[in-house]
């Protein structure tokens, strides 16, 4: 191709503008770091999935012990009751 032609002159004015509207979104990142960027939002994905997974388990925990206590109320209660009708 001919340097001198108008299309490629227009191609490379073209080509050099897109270049720099590229630089300039890099340097909008963190030390010019796009996946950098990137793995510091998928770490802040993964905390987010860790504290909503942490919290799942903690209520399941505290249904099955609150399930536990309530039974043995009730069979704490029960057992009372039956001695007490056993005593007259």
């Amino acid at each position: 191709m001919d340097q001198g032609d108008p299309a490629v002159q227009q191609l490379s004015k073209q080509v050099g503008e897109i270049r720099e509207d590229l630089d300039r979104v890099l340097a909008a990142f963190p030390d010019d770091d796009p996946d950098g960027h990137r793995r510091y939002h998928d770490d802040l994905k993964q905390a987010a999935a860790d504290r909503r997974r942490f919290y799942q388990e903690l209520a399941l925990h505290v249904a099955k012990a609150s399930t536990w206590v309530a039974l043995c109320g009730v069979a704490v209660t029960l057992w009372n009751q039956l001695l007490s009708n056993l005593r007259g």
